[in-house]
């Protein structure tokens, strides 16, 4: 598709979460795991500040029903991550950024593991 020059301005982090896990489900059901790389503010045209949030946490909550983990990587320390991630990281120190991450995805899949445990 064409993209506009204005399309290059805009941060609909919900929509891009969203379309992308569409995309992903094309391939597989199986759970995934999915990492956002993000500087955590959604701001686009008529997509702003609260409202933008709130949507992206709507689409993030709606994800982990549909056997998807969320992960976002914060890459500016004065995110809201809480307000639209359950599992992020902040980026502030490449240094600690691996073994930040690492931690997370073993915190993730322990819960998955457990939650699949307790249905069978």
């Amino acid at each position: 598709s064409d993209v506009c020059s204005s399309d290059l301005g805009n941060n609909r982090d919900g929509v891009a979460i969203e379309e992308t896990a569409r995309l992903i489900r094309k391939q597989t059901n199986q759970h995934c795991l999915l990492f956002v790389i993000s500087d955590g503010d959604p701001n686009a045209f008529n997509y702003e500040e609260d409202a933008a949030m709130e949507h992206t946490k709507k689409v993030v909550d709606s994800l982990d029903k549909q056997n998807f983990s969320v992960l976002q990587i914060a890459i500016s320390g004065g995110v809201s991550s809480a307000k639209m991630f359950r599992h992020y990281v902040k980026f502030t120190d490449i240094g600690k950024l691996p073994n930040a991450v690492n931690s997370l995805i073993k915190k993730v899949l322990f819960k998955q593991q457990r939650v699949r445990m307790n249905y069978e």
